[in-house]
């Protein structure tokens, strides 16, 4: 059988390049223990790519792979004996990885293997951490420490491999951004916290599988709202709960930085400092436990209504809006793109074509949409361009 990745594939050895430039920097609290030379990265890659090609028993492959030494990554539940690292075991152990966990895969001499699971994913302070995403199949993504991902693998068809990935949140936190006066430090540290909140829940819908679509729409504008018809479950009084969450966190984290200084500058002793300290630190709920409650909503037809602060207006809401013929398609890259100025039909089906139409009529408005296929776009007006905008593939990025 003819291989796809070999040491000499160009995606191997970029990734195997860029290993090697972060093993050189920062100590080694910073670094894997575990490291992967060219032939395994290829091993890595052609595995992990095939199994999501495979099925389990009719169902999905999609899950976290982390290549960890054993003790690297919290929460380990580990195997007696070592598995090895073939297509039909990651397929079959891909539907025991826990929510937010991953496949603890090393190496034992020259070859791959499973050491386990893990309720968690490795610290995302390990500068050269590997660690791969079945999406779907055909489709992985190899991330490198923070660099996630650091290469779209998608078999024959031509990789996106990137050093310095698009800034999704930072994007998303730019268009949201036009719906607010511009503030101080605190408001732009507000608009990334709610960028990346907003993006956990278009990512709890791509899981789900069921698609759907977010609308976030300027507050009090009558003229969105105009095109929202029939909005069948709209609520009485927005649900404020995740801004009001974020916002208090905040004003906690301000209040707790004063009482934090004031306990270094006491007379207590250095134990006490630090036990006054580690209680009074600032706790900070997970992006996921705010999204999930909203994402659900999308189990019933029609889209989900945000106001700009992610207040939940309603849901089952279904987007009206003049035809348009023209949307601007582009992915989530770096660097410049060429403007593809494509039809309505090409953006894709009714969900997706629903979102131009509501964002041209409603140019303040963002709309994030899932498709059944597991697809996330982002969807704005673009005042340079003049028309809307729809960046596809999200999910890579996020």
């Amino acid at each position: 059988m003819t291989r796809l990745y070999t040491s000499d594939h160009e995606a191997v050895r970029r990734i195997s390049a860029q290993l090697d430039h972060l093993a050189g920097i920062g100590s080694e609290a910073f670094r894997s223990k575990v490291r992967l030379d060219e032939g395994q990265i290829a091993e890595l890659v052609e595995t992990a790519f095939w199994a999501t090609i495979a099925s389990d028993e009719g169902r999905p492959i999609r899950g976290w792979v982390a290549v960890a030494a054993v003790g690297e990554t919290p929460h380990e539940s580990l195997f007696e004996k070592a598995i090895p690292f073939t297509e039909r075991d990651v397929a079959k152990l891909s539907q025991a990885i826990p929510s937010g966990g991953c496949l603890i895969v090393s190496t034992l001499g020259d070859q791959l293997v499973i050491h386990g699971l893990s309720r968690s994913r490795p610290r995302a302070h390990t500068l050269d951490a590997v660690h791969l995403e079945l999406v779907e199949p055909g489709l992985v993504r190899f991330g490198i420490g923070s660099l996630m991902p650091f290469a779209v693998l998608r078999g024959r068809v031509d990789e996106e491999i990137e050093g310095t990935p698009f800034d999704i949140p930072a994007y998303v936190a730019t268009l949201l951004r036009r719906a607010h006066a511009p503030g101080a430090a605190r408001d732009v540290a507000l608009g990334f916290r709610e960028s990346r909140v907003l993006l956990r829940i278009a990512r709890e819908m791509v899981t789900a599988g069921h698609g759907g679509t977010v609308a976030v729409v300027p507050a009090h504008s009558a003229e969105a709202y105009e095109y929202i018809e029939p909005f069948h479950f709209r609520f009485s009084q927005p649900d404020r709960t995740i801004p009001d969450i974020i916002r208090g966190e905040f004003d906690e984290q301000q209040s707790s930085g004063s009482t934090l200084q004031r306990i270094y500058k006491s007379d207590l002793s250095e134990e006490d400092k630090f036990r006054f300290g580690a209680a009074s630190a600032p706790r900070w709920t997970e992006d996921e436990a705010l999204a999930r409650p909203v994402a659900a909503l999308s189990g019933v037809d029609g889209a989900i209504v945000l106001g700009p602060d992610l207040s939940v207006v309603g849901f089952g809401a279904m987007l009206t809006a003049p035809s348009v013929t023209e949307v601007c398609l582009f992915g989530p890259q770096s660097g410049m793109q060429s403007v593809k100025i494509s039809s309505l039909e090409e953006a894709g089906g009714s969900r997706h074509q629903s979102a131009v139409k509501f964002a041209a009529a409603n140019r303040e408005s963002v709309l994030l949409v899932a498709s059944q296929d597991r697809h996330l776009s982002v969807v704005a007006w673009d005042a340079t361009l003049g028309r809307v905008s729809m960046m596809r593939n999200v999910e890579w990025r996020t």
